[in-house]
Parts: structure tokens; sequence; C-alpha cells
């Protein structure tokens, strides 16, 4: 990656365990996960809801912010210029985070179709992190 450059990070949990997912997160620097989905639960994955996501992150030293409405995929977004606008000042700052989402692919996600281009306009890239499965 280019030093000059100024990086969020992007995830998807899907069909990865939590112990997988946070040491790509400690392995990578990551400090704060940004859920970007619209409803941070999971009746399949309860380990991976907003309050258990949550508390596992912190006992790895990774503070958690759920922001599914203003950054979500799935609903109208309220003040999504806004939630954009400060994580790109937080990254400019040298904030290492990572926005999380259940699709692990990409390209299918809000997270290239969206998300990306809006940090693009702001010189912040949104690059995906690579798990070692």
């Amino acid at each position: 990656m280019d030093k000059e450059k100024i990086y969020v990070f992007g995830c998807g949990y899907q069909g990865r365990t939590l112990e997988l997912l946070i040491g790509t997160l400690v392995d990578n620097g990551i400090e704060m996960v940004i859920d970007v989905r619209s409803y941070a639960s999971s009746w399949h994955r309860p380990e991976l809801s907003k309050n258990n996501l949550s508390s596992s992150l912190r006992s790895a030293g990774i503070a958690y912010e759920h922001a599914g409405r203003s950054v979500g995929g799935k609903i109208k977004n309220v003040g999504f210029s806004a939630k954009i606008d400060q994580l790109s000042d937080m990254a400019r700052r040298g904030n290492r985070m990572c926005l999380l989402c259940l699709e692990s692919d990409e390209t299918q996600c809000h997270r290239t179709s969206k998300l990306k281009p809006a940090f693009a306009r702001r010189g912040v890239e949104l690059v995906e992190l690579v798990f070692a499965e």
C-alpha cells in the first residue's frame, strides 16, 4: 500500500469464524470496527450480533460502533454524507478502522457499490482485508 494514501478497510464475515475475524483485524492493526450492517443482529451467528461482537472486540482491544442507520445497505440512510465525512476525517488522523458487513464478496456488497465511491470522492481508499484462511 502507498504510504501517501489514506485508507479505510473493509471486510465481510460470511463463512468465517469469530476467531478468524478478530485475528485478521488484530493482524492488520485495526483499532475500530464500524459495523455497516443495517441490522446488527444474526439469528444464525449470535456471536456476531451487536452486543456479543462488541464485547468480543473490546476484549481484543478493538473499539466497536454500529453505523448501519447512516451507512447501511438495506435501509434508507440518515446522515450518510456526514458519517462518511466523519470516518474520512478519522482515517486522515491515522485511525485504522474496518467497515464490517456480512457479505464476504465485496463485489456483491454495498461496501463496493456505495461506500467505496463515497470515500473515494473524499480522497480515502477503501481496501478489503485479506483473511489468512
